[in-house]
This record gives C-alpha cells, sequence and structure tokens, in this order.
C-alpha cells in the first residue's frame, strides 16, 4: 500500500493525484493512475506487477501535471528466507517408490498469504558437479507434493526449495536426495540348496518399505583359489 500526503491546501474541483508505474533498470511505463485529491493511498499487488517495479507522484490538474516526485520502491525488500519444516518421506504407494515431500512456507503478508514456492530437481553426478535437469512451481497455500522413482529420476536425484517472485528470488534451501536417504540393506533369510552339480540361492530383501519396481539384487561370484 502506497500513502502519501497532499501539499496543496487549498483544494479545488479537477485536482487530481497521478501515480506513475515504472520497471526500474529500464524504466520502462508499467502503468499510470488517476485518483481524486481527497484520496491519500492506494493499493497495488505483486501478482500484477513485477517486484523491481517503482513509483512516483504528482499533483495534476486536467493535461497540466506538477513535478514528479522522487522514484521509490513500490514493494519493500523481503527477507524471503526458503521453506522451513522441509522433511522427505519415503513410501511405496502400487509397488512404485514415491517420495512425500512437505513443507511449511512463510506467510509474509498481512493477509497471511505468502509467495509461490520453486523447486529445483538436481542431477547429482559422480564428479560432485550440480545440473538442474527441471522445475517445479507451487502456489502458495500447497504444501506437500510427490514425487515417484518411476516418473523417470535417477537415484543420486536431488531437490531444493525457495519462494519465488520472478524478478525476487528467495534464498534457496539445502539439497535434499530425493531417493538416496533409504538404506539399501543386503538381503536377508539367504539359505542355499546344493548337490553335486547346482546350488539353488533364495533370499529376501530386508527394505522397511517392502519391495517396488526398480529393485533388484546383484549376485556377485567369486572363485576360490583350491590352493589356499
Amino acid at each position: 500500500m502506497v500513502l502519501w500526503e497532499n501539499t496543496i491546501e487549498k483544494r479545488f474541483f479537477g485536482l487530481q493525484t497521478v501515480i506513475t508505474l515504472r520497471r526500474s533498470g529500464n524504466n520502462e511505463m508499467q502503468k499510470t493512475v488517476f485518483l481524486s485529491d481527497e484520496k491519500n493511498e492506494e493499493k497495488f499487488s505483486s501478482a500484477d506487477l513485477p517486484w523491481n517495479t517503482n513509483f512516483t507522484l504528482q499533483s495534476a490538474v486536467g493535461d497540466q501535471r506538477g513535478p514528479e516526485s522522487i522514484s521509490m520502491k513500490l514493494f519493500r525488500d523481503l527477507d524471503l528466507a526458503p521453506p522451513e519444516e522441509i522433511s522427505v518421506t519415503p513410501e511405496v504407494v502400487d509397488e512404485a517408490l514415491t517420495t512425500v515431500i512437505s513443507w511449511n512456507n512463510q506467510d509474509v503478508f498481512e493477509d497471511m498469504t505468502g509467495p509461490p514456492v520453486k523447486m529445483k530437481l538436481w542431477d547429482a553426478r559422480e564428479d560432485g558437479e550440480m545440473k538442474v535437469i527441471e522445475e517445479k512451481s507451487f502456489p502458495n497455500g500447497q504444501y506437500q507434493t510427490r514425487i515417484s522413482l518411476e516418473d523417470g529420476y535417477s537415484w543420486q536425484t536431488k531437490f531444493s526449495l525457495n519462494v519465488d517472485f520472478g524478478t525476487k528470488k528467495g534464498r534457496e534451501s539445502q539439497h535434499f536426495g530425493l531417493f538416496n536417504q533409504i538404506q539399501l540393506m543386503p538381503p536377508t533369510n539367504i539359505t542355499i540348496t546344493d548337490n553335486q552339480s547346482t546350488s539353488y540361492l533364495e533370499w529376501t530383501h530386508s527394505l522397511e518399505l517392502g519391495q517396488f519396481h526398480g529393485l533388484g539384487t546383484i549376485l556377485n561370484i567369486w572363485m576360490v583359489d583350491p590352493s589356499s
């Protein structure tokens, strides 16, 4: 909300206040608002205007305008911290490994709403470099999403969250693993049935989540030196 005091003491018919909105940097005109001199406030929303909008005020009568005020930022600087209480919970849904991601978005406006949340999905490479492979946006009021291993993401995929106003970027959270927080424990209950020519092995997976599509077993066979 923009508040001001009219400096013309004697008011008369036709006197107006003009608010001019421009984008900072290139000074591109965004909007011009004409108001009766009886008003001394006006509301603007970041949903309709860029975050880097500046404004000036001036008095006007008809086509004649007085000098403009100094240019000021329309939206105050906010410390857009990343969402809080980020949690990652794996579960198996219809035999598909699924990660439930939850967060608590900060309320930063008077009406107890907040900015949208952006999720970046990162490919964690073996050389340690991180590359953004996808971005998702969630409106204010959504605090949870689900991502499945069957959506095509790798086991090493990580994600981060930040609030986003387009030109106003919030600080990014730490990187969280989508799936690799699950400990892939070795199979248990291993039994061997053999005879002179054949060995038959059986085992069960010990993951508390249960089995899911994509879960496999690596069997290593070692040659024993008979002379050792």
